[in-house]
């Protein structure tokens, strides 16, 4: 198979790639992931992220936005070691990528490439980069950072946790731990920057009021993360649920079989 360069595709398919740096004015562009969609149900609450990348963008979280004619296609969003408010982090200086997305109709094309160059480009003096890939296909799927040259360094629970260089050969990464969450009823953390997460805390409490249960409810920052050592999760007497989209029956009897 012949190799192309990029401007050789680009020509071809005669398309306008811009990557552009985030800002508050960027986000109605946010979470290109939901352009897939449009009957997508999390654009139901998609609001409240973007309220919360308005505010935080620039302070917890920076990143890029992939444009293709003029239209919004893909996304890389970072956060560094010592700003984070996720799951994981590091030492100082060493950037953590909370997510990235290429439209699906554009992928193979060598845009991610594109994209994570120009995270180096722009930092050049960090240590290096860590991302908390998964073990599925579907969503940062760890081989495909293995191409762009991340090795892993650690797995745990579904997630593969890997390390790029830049001007440190090795660092160290902290993976948080979940702690202080005894409580009883319904415990919700609430982390608002993945449009997943409104989605389901906002079904959990319906189900709540419906149920007539009350539930505690903390919005994730740096004074929680340290506490509570996650970024999000509802907890029913002190244990954690899974609840995916769709759940909405199999939550509502597991809430009234403990609960009442």
């Amino acid at each position: 198979m012949p190799c192309f360069s990029w401007k050789t595709i680009q020509q071809r398919i005669k398309v306008n790639v811009e990557i552009k740096l985030i800002n508050k004015g960027s986000s109605g562009f946010a979470f290109s992931c939901l352009k897939e969609d449009k009957s997508n149900p999390l654009n139901v609450t998609s609001e409240i992220s973007r309220e919360y990348f308005k505010n935080e963008v620039g302070k917890s979280f920076s990143g890029y936005h992939l444009f293709i004619d003029n239209k919004i296609s893909g996304h890389l969003y970072y956060s560094i070691s010592q700003n984070s408010i996720l799951p994981f982090t590091a030492e100082d200086d060493v950037i953590l990528i909370i997510c990235t997305w290429i439209l699906r109709k554009y992928r193979n094309m060598g845009l991610g490439k594109r994209l994570f160059e120009r995270l180096k480009e722009d930092n050049k003096d960090m240590k290096g980069i860590v991302v908390r890939a998964t073990t599925s296909p579907i969503f940062m799927y760890y081989t495909h950072f293995q191409r762009f040259g991340f090795r892993p360094v650690y797995q745990d629970k579904g997630y593969v946790y890997m390390y790029l260089p830049l001007k440190a050969e090795k660092v160290k990464v902290i993976i948080r731990k979940e702690r202080n969450i005894n409580k009883e009823g319904i415990f919700i953390l609430r982390n608002n920057f993945c449009p997943m997460i409104p989605f389901k805390v906002s079904e959990i409490k319906k189900i709540a009021t419906e149920l007539s249960i009350h539930y505690e409810e903390v919005e994730i920052n740096h004074e929680n993360i340290e506490k509570y050592g996650i970024d999000n999760g509802v907890f029913i007497n002190g244990m954690k649920y899974p609840y995916n989209v769709g759940d909405r029956d199999l939550i509502k009897k597991v809430i009234d079989e403990n609960l009442r």
